[in-house]
């Protein structure tokens, strides 16, 4: 029996569904190749080896699981509106993300680890981009407060990486950083 041909996205789609099913240790060429019902040489096609392909499924999460949801809840009135639906949104993401994944960073080589840095960069830029939209179509910040030193820029890159560490260490809420945020913009 011939085994049909496949697109790369499709394999990754197939990757994705036996990582959240059955955990990443499940994830082999060989396994996605029977999953998908084509040739291990098919998926080798896209894909040097098992690490390839787990990058893909970790990039994809990011783009449209984390960047995709916040760019969805980025249209409210107020910066801290925004920050608060994100958060609960990206805490429910970002447990599943960190149950899968974090022991796969602890095996990588280190050009795949370089190669996962690259990508976190990509990630950071998105979410702050995301972020600074919501901050900038705000209308209710006081707009005296920025200046040369305190920028929009920079006050929302302080932003972003206090909400990724807050998703990082599992806290159950922001408000503390809503509070900071509301006292700095619209006092």
């Amino acid at each position: 029996m011939k085994k049909s041909t496949i697109s790369k996205q499709a394999l990754i789609d197939v990757a994705r569904h036996i990582v959240f099913t059955d955990g990443l240790d499940a994830l082999s060429i060989r396994r996605v190749a029977k999953d998908a019902d084509v040739s291990v040489g098919s998926v080798y096609n896209y894909f040097e080896s098992k690490n390839d392909l787990t990058i893909e499924v970790i990039n994809e999460f990011w783009d449209k699981v984390m960047i995709g949801d916040l760019k969805n809840i980025s249209s409210h009135d107020r910066y801290t509106t925004m920050l608060k639906e994100s958060f609960k949104k990206a805490s429910y993401h970002a447990r599943i993300y960190h149950s899968i994944f974090i022991g796969y960073y602890r095996t990588i080589s280190e050009d795949d680890r370089k190669r996962t840095i690259e990508t976190h960069h990509r990630n950071l830029k998105a979410i702050e981009d995301v972020f600074k939209q919501s901050l900038d179509s705000d209308v209710f910040q006081n707009p005296t407060i920025w200046n040369e030193n305190f920028t929009k820029e920079k006050f929302n890159a302080f932003v972003v990486r206090n909400f990724l560490e807050s998703l990082r260490h599992g806290d159950e809420d922001i408000d503390f950083l809503i509070e900071l945020i509301s006292h700095t913009l619209y006092k």
